[in-house]
């Protein structure tokens, strides 16, 4: 499995022909195994797949994967945990529809609590996974991100001792978020109801 991983790491030619020979489906059954070694690759050359088109992640979405992923969220090993967040990172930076699927699962929710209570290497993946979802700038997604605390897991995130790159993706989700709420969602007065959960 791991020489498939490799492969998939090559680039998105290589990842495309080996969606072509018919491997998915046996990739994702690799995510059932017992075996912390096999499912390892699995996820990791089943994220280097959602990294490129749309169209790409759309067939492996397809393939019944979320599932398996929401439950790897919960293994036991952290790195198929860290794994499993990064390769539905890449999900959540794709078309609403993809997002809406990401929300709708669950797996949204599963986001929100590992980045609150998982150790800091899960709660920064996890907070990856937030900040994409705002990438769209989805009025109703937005919403819904907001509604699911996922700002307040964010900004959690930050006030901790985190690395540049994950300060400005985590700042970024925080921003497209405000931007939204500045021009959808103000209260009575005028002002942007998102802005009160950054101060606190």
């Amino acid at each position: 499995m791991w020489g498939i991983s490799y492969i998939s790491d090559a680039g998105e030619k290589a990842t495309i022909k080996i969606l072509e020979c018919g491997a998915l489906e046996a990739i994702v059954d690799l995510l059932a195994s017992p075996h912390s070694n096999i499912v390892l690759p699995a996820v990791r050359a089943l994220g280097n797949f959602v990294t490129g088109e749309d169209t790409e992640t759309q067939t492996v979405i397809e393939s019944g994967v979320l599932t398996h992923l929401q439950g790897l969220l919960d293994h036991e090993d952290p790195a198929i945990r860290k794994e499993s967040c990064w390769t539905l990172s890449n999900i959540c930076a794709g078309t609403t529809n993809q997002v809406s699927l990401i929300i709708e699962t669950g797996i949204f929710d599963k986001f929100v609590s590992l980045a609150n209570e998982d150790i800091y290497e899960i709660q920064r993946e996890a907070g990856w996974c937030i900040s994409n979802t705002t990438a769209l700038k989805h009025p109703e997604i937005i919403k819904v991100v907001v509604e699911k605390q996922g700002l307040q897991a964010m900004c959690s995130i930050l006030k901790q001792k985190v690395d540049v790159k994950t300060a400005v993706v985590l700042l970024e989700g925080i921003k497209n978020i405000l931007e939204v709420g500045k021009e959808h969602f103000l209260d009575n007065n005028g002002e942007n109801q998102f802005t009160v959960i950054v101060e606190e």
